[in-house]
């Protein structure tokens, strides 16, 4: 099994799923950190260096 250094990052649009995820990771144990777009995550000057990226691939925009 491959264990995580970093947090789990989440890109959604949607709230409901972005706070769903959270609660159902970090019930595991995992960091979470959430964004609500693309443009946020990049605009982020703090990004982990590793951890694992959940994305929404049919977000309107980036």
């Amino acid at each position: 099994m491959t264990t995580i250094t970093g947090p789990v990052i989440v890109v959604d649009d949607d709230a409901a799923v972005r706070q769903s995820l959270k609660f159902a990771l970090e019930q595991e144990g995992f960091e979470v950190r959430l964004y609500e777009d693309g443009a946020q995550l990049l605009a982020d000057g703090a990004l982990p260096l590793t951890g694992c990226l959940v994305v929404d691939l049919t977000m309107p925009g980036m």
